[in-house]
Parts: structure tokens; C-alpha cells; sequence
């Protein structure tokens, strides 16, 4: 396995990942102006700290690329 060869022996987990997308408006103005922001927060949390504002973690935000698309770019990182 080439996972176990670059953590030299250790054990090798990979908790899941929770991904989330929301369309936000840009403007303090009540004009809609969408963006959409991606979010990230680890998948093996107990619930009650999944929701906490610690371990929510912004990935991007852009008023140009669709939601594909950014997940696109997330998945390739």
C-alpha cells in the first residue's frame, strides 16, 4: 500500500469530509447579488461539535463560479 510507505508504518485513517455550499448575497443593499461561499468541517465529529463555528472551515467564496464548479476545485485539492 503506498499510503502506509509515506506514513512510514502509522496507521492511516482518513475521516470524512463535509462540504457545504450556500448562495449569500454580496450587497448590504436589499438588491440580491449572489455569491456563493464553500465551507468544510470534519464528517467524524460528534454532531454537537460538527455544528460549533470552530470547526466550520471556509474554503472560498466567488460571484462567478457556479457551485460545480467549485466543488470541482476542492476535490482537486
Amino acid at each position: 500500500n503506498p499510503d502506509r510507505a509515506v506514513a512510514q508504518g502509522l496507521e492511516w485513517e482518513c475521516p470524512p469530509v463535509v462540504v457545504f455550499i450556500d448562495d449569500v448575497s454580496g450587497n448590504t443593499s436589499k438588491q440580491w447579488n449572489v455569491h456563493y461561499s464553500c465551507y468544510m468541517s470534519n464528517g467524524g465529529l460528534p454532531r454537537t461539535d460538527l455544528e460549533q463555528d470552530a470547526n466550520i472551515h471556509f474554503v472560498a467564496t466567488s460571484p462567478y463560479a457556479s457551485p460545480m464548479e467549485m466543488i470541482e476545485a476542492v476535490c482537486e485539492e
